[in-house]
């Protein structure tokens, strides 16, 4: 048990150095130029040195492997340069609502699938059994954004124009702000997610 243990740990391991090169690679070896990109097009060439200096792309490769590895362990994801935060405050913004539409997708498709799944179980061949089967099917072959935009179509768009205001316009809202505002801001992910899901 053990030793199957330590196996499937250095496996992981193994698979998160890989994983963790592979960006490496894509971002730093793949042929563009960062530092220009940054400094824009009437930027002078000692601009362009300054700017490669001052994010170390002017040292060897395996300096700012070294030093990506090293950043990565302090939990130093980066810098986005176009939005000027740190990556890590990127991801604390979006956490939240990744949170809620992950939780409240993740009760809706356990309930419509346990309960599709029993009701198969119960009574075999009979016809829930058959369109039960064909509910998962559709939505197992659907791609969520396609299934996500046919709501939003169907359920934002042409009720709102019928004069129906169920689903709201706005984005995101912050479930202390509103708790009611924050569901009817995420029924309609939830749905999406949950039934693909549920299907699988």
């Amino acid at each position: 048990m053990l030793r199957f243990l330590a196996r499937r740990l250095l496996l992981g391991a193994l698979v998160l150095f890989l994983v963790v090169t592979l960006v490496f690679a894509l971002f730093y070896i793949y042929p563009s130029d960062v530092a220009r990109n940054l400094a824009g097009r009437q930027a002078t060439p000692e601009t362009i040195a300054l700017i490669e200096a001052r994010l170390g792309l002017d040292q060897p490769i395996y300096v700012q492997y070294w030093r990506y590895l090293v950043n990565l362990l302090q939990g130093d994801l980066g810098y986005d340069y176009y939005h000027n935060i740190p990556v890590t405050e990127i991801i604390a913004t979006a956490l939240p609502k990744t949170i809620s539409i992950a939780l409240g997708a993740s009760v809706i498709w356990l309930a419509l699938g346990v309960c599709s799944g029993v009701i198969s179980a119960v009574r075999p061949r009979s016809i829930a059994d058959r369109a039960l089967t064909v509910f998962a099917l559709t939505f197992y072959s659907l791609p969520t954004f396609v299934l996500g935009l046919t709501l939003l179509y169907f359920l934002y768009f042409k009720l709102t124009l019928a004069g129906i205001t169920w689903f709201p316009a706005a984005g995101y809202v912050n479930l202390r702000d509103n708790p009611a505002q924050w569901a009817r801001s995420l029924v309609l992910p939830w749905f999406t997610l949950a039934l693909v899901q549920a299907a699988l």
